[in-house]
């Protein structure tokens, strides 16, 4: 639901349903399309189209393919056929040899030699790429696969050579252009999306492109491409050997990539083409007038760099390899490579001022540049100031030459900002701008302040210059609207707007801030659009539609950061700035922009302190009568002691540096308490630490709304399935709130109207609370759009952006008729989350984020909505037998009715031996298995192992104490064996009422269009 494609108007009829081929057959059988598009959707769509084709779904409905016939598609996923044109057609790729056995793969292994690369089916239609080392990893790896009789491909080790990516178009008359040509700095080995990734590819020869670009062509030919195509290749740097490895013709992360990076529209040409036209009468929309068969020309750089967030998981593997594990990504231009790489690490993360004066230190560089984590560029720079040739720097990490001499370029100016005595001369400082350094940067070398380096710098004259994203490099004049900003130029291509309103956005994409900011911000964009107002956006991420260039006036892709935000004001002279709908990182810009007299809309700046703020708006509680849970500030595990005696536990630990719950915990004993605060928070007198009381079994309830001066205009009220202790990112939201006394409801509202007059809020807010009984505990307000905003708007059919920034831009908006919130449906939100990507990460959720996405529903009731959200995340319905391991006595008595549910149904039980006893007790059946570190057999581990259950419920024993060993054991083995898993009792009852509702009634197919 947080998609902007899912937005009212778009599609004629949108069902927030699974993709999966029951349901899609009976949308069709339903709406009766003549034809479809499979190309767009990755590879859930990709994999739903071909067993749809299996089934005869199309033949039977008349429904016809767009764009490349499914058969040539699917020549790309059957890797021996696919070798084997490959071959016919005259491009070299891999050795690969098809393994069906254990004998087989051993024998293949001897041909090809180790280190090789093992191909096999991963998680659903997923491929997983493995690099293998000797007979007993590769036989480990092959087991599934074998256990399962799907082959594997045994082939050619490439580790190490360069990856270069060509986007491809082709129409039906065989016209066939290169968009864009992708370089990634990590070697093969590591997946592309947690590479560095530049555009246009920079260590090329010419003879090299050439070659290439004629196996792409050729490829798209064997392919009878319609649309697009990403075609990978592989070079060896030693002598030059290019081999094509993998192609794709379904939309990929370097689409969006490439089509950020050019200014073209990749996806929206590929729908041309299949739909009949012609490149030559497709229009280069940034150019004015030249056709799509014009291949992009660069005079400038643009480089993606991934965003991971392993801090949030304390036990996972960071290591990278051929399983992508970052969650977002942004993507910075310039005219140098030192520009846009220390650029595009600020938008990554905030927190690093770039790779010059990173905080990062290592043990062993060479460890750390042989099997790279994600802080290997860090590694790079502290190796060059250490004085590593380029030479030695590649013999472990592979990265081309070219790339570490830039980087080399920053080292020696940061070596010479550290020896300048007092501020650094023109030269210096024209060079340190130049290569990227930030204000802070330099203010950090030379023992300055950073709004000190910018008077000095804009008293030398020394400013940005504004540039345009143009795909022509300038061989025509364009109409481009896509600007950044570098210090490699003189000259601005554009004239200040004067007028407007900038609007940052929420950059890359990370836990705690995903799409539904990017919603958010598109859909304010939309409502600027449609009043005729001026807009100015701001953000950094390729995969946002707040990033295409039809959607705002002009398009800064540049940094979030203040030193930015200042230079777009100075440029641009807008009339004021909307950070309402970034999510954090824009509104943490409210103060200090303030402070520089640059206007805010909405609500003042220092009221969204007032909420944000935990004295503040504790103070402005306290003020209002309004409850809320004990808490104080410490500096030191004393002053914690201290609270916990008066307080008691359990405890709710967080930093007192951040207005995020991020790096959250819950202390239930001292143990836990000082492992929260030491090894955590690492407290200290200048990184004091909030304990707040925390009340077991109460329910947090969410209320959304706009406000307009202080007075409410809409509102929604929800409510978490799973007992408060769950973030509310990876909680499961059901809207409107169905389990909640109406006298809660009353509270909550009337709660919510003094908060919104007191702040004298415009725009929108969110508040949550915590539940007991009646009694409701106001526990945090953020004075933004929150994560919520797009399922409330799409499930109450309200659009409370547009709602909210017309009250911002001082519209004339009343309050919404309360008839419009009461309605019969239930929308259902539930998390989704990476952990299959992240080894070793315990899948348990906590009071902090670790979800990396979301689905959302609609129903007849919560059963409904609830069991299409969670089929929306990838769980299956349990086929036979379900495995129980219920911990607490109160959670197994909890239990009791759902088991016998699932008895009723017809499942089988097989449960840990303390909760099959408890069910046997209470006249349930259920098959005993020993833990999987008993030497005892039957056993959980082989029976994950062997799929021989289809649900797992595990719900952690006793949150007092450190997991057990075998409880993390159960849970991770479910998720590397792609077993549905539960680890919440609330969700495991709402599960079984929801599936004896779903095995009895179905699912209700209906379109969002049909709730009303």
């Amino acid at each position: 639901m947080t998609a902007v494609q899912t937005s009212e108007g778009v599609a004629d009829a949108t069902y927030f349903l699974p993709v999966d081929a029951p349901i899609v057959t009976q949308i069709i059988e339903k709406e009766k399309p003549d034809t479809i598009l499979i190309n767009l959707g990755g590879k859930t769509a990709f994999a739903c189209a071909r067993e749809l084709a299996n089934q005869g779904v199309f033949e039977k409905y008349n429904v016809r393919i767009l764009g490349t016939r499914l058969e040539d598609a699917e020549l790309t996923n059957q890797r021996e056929a696919f070798l084997a044109r490959l071959a016919e057609a005259g491009i070299s790729a891999p050795r690969s040899v098809t393994a069906r056995n254990r004998e087989e793969a051993l024998n293949a292994a001897r041909e090809i030699g180790y280190p090789l690369t093992l191909r096999s089916e991963s998680h659903g239609y997923e491929t997983a790429v493995n690099a293998c080392h000797s007979d007993e990893e590769l036989e480990r790896l092959c087991a599934h696969s074998f256990s399962r009789s799907l082959p594997v491909f045994i082939e050619q080790w490439l580790g190490g050579w360069k990856e270069i990516e060509f986007e491809v178009l082709r129409d039906a008359r065989d016209n066939c252009v290169v968009t864009c040509t992708l370089e990634n700095l990590d070697p093969l080995g590591i997946h592309t999306g947690d590479s560095f990734v530049v555009v246009p590819a920079k260590t090329l020869t010419a003879d090299e492109m050439a070659r290439m670009r004629a196996d792409a062509f050729k490829a798209a030919r064997l392919m009878s491409l319609v649309g697009e195509a990403n075609i990978r290749f592989a070079v060896n740097p030693l002598d030059g050997d290019i081999l094509l490895f993998e192609a794709s013709t379904i939309v990929t992360r370097s689409t969006a990539i490439a089509s950020k990076a050019t200014g073209i529209q990749i996806p929206r040409v590929s729908t041309k083409l299949a739909l009949g036209y012609l490149l030559p009468e497709l229009e280069n929309r940034l150019s004015g007038g030249l056709s799509a068969t014009f291949e992009s020309a660069f005079d400038y750089l643009a480089l993606k760099v991934p965003r991971w967030d392993f801090s949030r998981f304390s036990s996972v593997d960071r290591h990278l390899a051929s399983g992508m594990k970052s969650v977002g990504e942004a993507m910075a231009f310039g005219k140098t490579f030192e520009e846009v790489l220390q650029k595009a690490i600020r938008m990554t993360n905030p927190s690093v001022a770039g790779i010059a004066c990173h905080p990062y230190r290592f043990k062993d560089l060479k460890e750390e540049l042989r099997n790279p984590t994600d802080l290997r560029i860090f590694a790079i720079h502290s190796a060059l100031l250490d004085g590593w040739t380029a030479d030695r720097i590649w013999k472990y990490a592979r990265i081309d030459r070219w790339f570490l001499e830039s980087m080399r370029t920053i080292a020696n100016i940061e070596l010479e900002l550290r020896a300048t005595k007092g501020a650094p001369e023109k030269k210096l400082l024209l060079a340190a701008k130049q290569a990227g350094f930030s204000d802070e940067q330099i203010a950090s070398c030379t023992a300055s302040r950073a709004d000190k380096i910018r008077l000095l710098r804009i008293e030398l004259g020394i400013r940005a210059a504004v540039k345009q994203i143009d795909n022509t490099a300038g061989a025509v004049p364009t109409k481009s609207n896509c600007l950044y900003m570098t210090y490699n130029a003189l000259v601005d291509d554009v004239q200040p707007s004067g007028r407007g309103i900038l609007i940052t956005g929420s950059g890359p994409y990370h836990i705690g801030s995903s799409q539904e900011y990017d919603w958010c911000c598109a859909s304010a964009l939309e409502t600027m659009k449609s009043t005729g107002s001026w807009s100015i956006m701001v953000n950094c991420n390729p995969d946002a539609v707040s990033t295409d260039f039809t959607m705002a006036d002009r398009l800064y892709f540049e940094e979030l950061s203040l030193e930015r935000i200042q230079d777009i004001w100075e440029a641009e002279h807008p009339e004021g700035v909307l950070l309402s709908y970034g999510g954090q990182a824009s509104t943490d810009l409210a103060l200090p922009l303030s402070r520089l007299r640059i206007p805010v809309l909405g609500t003042n700046p220092a009221e969204i302190v007032r909420a944000e703020d935990r004295y503040k708006f504790s103070a402005l509680l306290d003020e209002l009568g309004i409850k809320q849970p004990e808490w104080k500030e410490v500096l030191s595990f004393a002053d914690a002691e201290e609270f916990a005696r008066t307080a008691g536990y359990p405890l709710l630990v967080r930093p007192g540096f951040s207005s995020s719950e991020s790096s959250a915990a819950i202390a239930w004993d001292e143990a836990s308490l000082r492992e929260a605060l030491v090894r955590d928070l690492e407290i200290s007198p200048l990184r004091p630490a909030i304990l707040s009381t925390y009340v077991e079994n109460s329910k947090e309830i969410e209320i959304d709304a706009v406000a307009n001066k202080g007075e409410i205009l809409v509102y929604a009220i929800s409510e978490h399935i799973e007992n408060a202790g769950v973030h509310s990112g990876d909680a499961t939201v059901v809207l409107p709130a169905q389990r909640i006394y109406l006298s809660t409801a009353q509270a909550v509202k009337k709660t919510a109207r003094r908060i919104a007059r007191a702040l004298e809020i415009t725009g929108p807010f969110n508040i949550r609370f915590l539940a007991k009984s009646t009694t409701i505990q106001a526990i945090g307000c953020s004075v933004r759009a929150s994560r919520s905003f797009p399922f409330c708007s799409k499930v109450f059919h309200l659009n409370f952006v547009d709602i909210a920034l017309r009250a911002q831009l001082g519209a004339d908006v009343g309050r919404v008729d309360g008839s419009r919130l009461d309605f019969d449906h239930v929308g259902v939100r539930a998390a989704q989350f990476s952990y299959s990507r992240l080894k070793g990460a315990d899948p348990v959720a906590g009071v902090e984020m670790s979800s990396t996405g979301e689905v959302g529903c609609m129903g007849r009731g919560v059963r409904d909505a609830f069991m299409k959200a969670m089929l929306s995340t990838g769980f299956t319905v349990p086929a036979k037998r379900i495995l129980l391991s219920t911990g607490p006595i109160a959670d197994k008595v909890d239990f009791i009715d759902s088991a016998k549910k699932m008895m009723a149904m017809g499942y089988e039980i097989v449960a840990s031996s303390g909760t099959a006893r408890f069910l046997q007790n209470n006249g349930i059946p259920a098959t005993v298995l020993a833990w999987p570190l008993e030497d005892k057999k039957p056993n959980i581990a082989d029976a994950i192992t062997n799929r021989d259950v289809d649900l797992i419920i595990n719900i952690p024993k006793n949150n007092r104490e450190t997991e057990l060993r075998n409880d993390y054991i159960i849970r991770r083995m479910a998720v590397d064996n792609d077993i549905p898993l539960i680890t919440n009792i609330k969700i495991a009852k709402q599960f079984t009422d929801a599936l004896e509702w779903y095995k009895t009634r179905g699912m209700e197919i209906k379109s969002r269009e049909e709730y009303r």
